[in-house]
């Protein structure tokens, strides 16, 4: 087992599986046609790919993501620095050789030595024996340099002594499953680009209307609101024993989905804490609002949580300190919209709501009309795979208005599923899970949504719309169509466009790894659109190929990337195989 494989298997339990009914996941297997080539969503490529019979699964080298500005750490945030260095420079007018030879010799206790200066005449980086010590925390390690830096401190000669501070791109997760890239949806629609402009505002609520949601999950908590609301009415069915309540808990039954838990955890996963994944908007704030029992929901129950969510009057009494900008609904039944529920829809986006909802997983069952996918007012979401195309059981219908990340599962295995956050059904534990289905693809898209809101607060439902449509990324046939509506969700465009800023036209290429895998013989998937651009400008790619060596020695996969738009030049990525 390789070490990444290690690593992950302490992070997450993988349980096969599909999302919840309505809008969740499912579909039958596929039986015929052809996978289409991915789409190019934001800028153009070119260039050739070639895979000469590869053997076995290697992993696809990462390809690194397009330069980022970097930005001071903000006060608040404890600052990450490399564990045993210490910048260090001697007051004007001592003699540095001097002071440097006593700081060392009355520091060797930590066996201080010198790494020499930066730069002629600057600072000298100094190390102590907890650098790369593998016996000890990295956070036990830089508890010991704190207390090394506060003694050189004291020194008469020492002008300043600090740690050696890691600077990180704002727009790069530490997120392990970001880091993998086992979050694929992310990175096709573009959203590293994105985040350039805004990772989200706390001033912005999404509502999750579902099956509630576990607050005790760690990628979770920071970003719940505990404001939400219980509409399931019937007791019995409720698997919480009551009816309304102000307790929007996802409980623990013997069959439990935690489907709720899971498209929260899409749209605002607490994200930069080197825990789980990754959210679409990092600090936006999630109100959970629970409408879906243990097995559905009713329309009545469904209208209280819709206008509960966004402030106006509901069989509760009450409304929430701040209602949502953006309801997300991952739920549906196969039936037109109701009057009822299409005169509550028309209430909240009058009150300035978007509201965003499943297209529905039934293609494949007949592929009916699904409410409220079919009522007028809402944003209904299909799903695609990690190739950019319609996943095989999202509904094909003239009222689907965009694209998202669903997965597809039954062709591509666990990988090919959309992960966010979970839980175990005995015990409450907490863990991330991967399903698939236009519950999962709807919840990206309110993700983007708030991203756009928290760029510019004034934006209007019609507003929001006009710039969705007009920055997808065309897919299918000519114009709207009814398998991806505008086309698949540009994230850095819509986002960019709702701030009034013009991104850089830097190429970001899709896929990353572990996107891919080799297998013997070499499968379809390689042909020369197999890597799209999610970024700006052109991206030519040329002298693709993969070769197999020794883990020692072999490198498996290299790739020339040559950016037409900067003065980048070449860059050649390699990756080395190991075990």
């Amino acid at each position: 087992m390789n070490l990444r494989k290690m690593m992950l298997a302490g992070l997450f339990a993988v349980m096969a599986g599909c999302g919840g009914g309505g809008g969740g996941g499912g579909g039958a297997p596929q039986t015929t046609g052809t996978t289409p080539p991915p789409a190019t969503p934001h800028g153009s490529i070119s260039g050739t790919l070639t895979v000469p019979g590869t053997q076995g699964k290697p992993r696809m080298a990462p390809i690194p993501p397009s330069e980022h500005v970097m930005e001071d750490v903000s006060p608040t945030q404890k600052a990450d620095f490399v564990p045993g260095e210490i910048i260090l420079r001697f007051r004007d007018g001592v003699v540095a050789e001097e002071a440097l030879s006593k700081i060392l010799r009355d520091y060797q206790d930590v066996q201080l030595i010198n790494a020499g200066q930066l730069h002629p005449e600057g600072p000298y980086l100094l190390r102590t024996n907890v650098y790369k010590n593998a016996s000890l925390s990295r956070k036990e390690a830089q508890q010991q340099t704190e207390e090394v830096i506060a003694k050189l401190n004291a020194e008469p000669s020492v002008k300043y002594a600090e740690p050696n501070y890691i600077s990180q791109a704002k727009t790069v997760p530490n997120d392990p499953t970001f880091s993998f890239n086992l979050q694929w949806g992310l990175s096709l629609m573009g959203l590293p680009a994105a985040w350039e402009v805004t990772t989200g505002s706390p001033a912005v609520i999404v509502a999750v209307l579902d099956t509630g949601v576990r607050f005790t999950h760690p990628d979770l908590t920071a970003n719940l609101l505990t404001t939400g609301f219980d509409f399931v009415s019937d007791p019995e069915l409720s698997g919480d024993g009551d009816g309304i309540d102000p307790d929007p808990t996802d409980p623990l039954t013997d069959f439990p989905s935690f489907h709720g838990t899971h498209v929260a955890g899409t749209i605002s996963a607490v994200t930069n804490n080197e825990i789980g994944m990754a959210g679409v908007a990092w600090n936006v704030k999630i109100m959970p609002v629970r409408v879906l029992h243990l097995f559905g929901g009713t329309v009545a129950d469904i209208i209280n949580g819709l206008r509960y969510a966004a402030g106006l009057s509901n069989a509760s009494g009450t409304v929430p300190p701040q209602p949502a900008r953006v309801i997300n609904m991952s739920l549906g039944g196969p039936v037109s919209c109701p009057q009822a529920f299409q005169d509550a829809l028309t209430a909240v986006r009058n009150s300035g709501v978007t509201v965003v909802v499943a297209a529905g997983n039934d293609y494949l069952e007949g592929n009916p009309v699904m409410s409220p996918a079919s009522c007028s007012g809402v944003i209904t979401v299909g799903a695609v795979d990690r190739y950019a195309t319609r996943a095989r059981y999202s509904g094909v219908q003239p009222y689907v208005f965009i694209a998202a990340p669903g997965g597809d599962m039954e062709n591509d295995s666990f990988l090919g599923g959309v992960l966010s956050t979970f839980n175990r059904s005995a015990t409450g534990q907490s863990l991330y899970q991967f399903l698939q289905g236009t519950s999962m693809a709807a919840p990206h898209v309110s993700g983007v949504v708030s991203l756009m809101l928290s760029a510019n607060s004034a934006l209007t439902p019609s507003q929001i719309e006009n710039i969705l449509s007009a920055t997808a990324a065309h897919r299918g046939a000519a114009g709207r169509n009814s398998e991806y509506g505008f086309g698949l969700i540009n994230a850095p465009g819509a986002v960019a466009q709702a701030k009034g800023v013009t991104l850089s036209a830097v190429p970001v290429p899709y896929p990353l790894e572990p996107l891919l895998f080799f297998t013997s013989p070499v499968t379809s998937y390689f042909d020369d659109n197999i890597v799209i651009n999610t970024g700006g400008g052109v991206l030519t790619l040329s002298s693709v190929s993969t070769s197999v060596g020794t883990p020692s020695s072999g490198t498996w996969l290299s790739a020339a990337l040559f950016d037409s738009v900067s003065t980048c030049g070449a860059t050649t990525i390699t990756e080395a195989v190991t075990k």
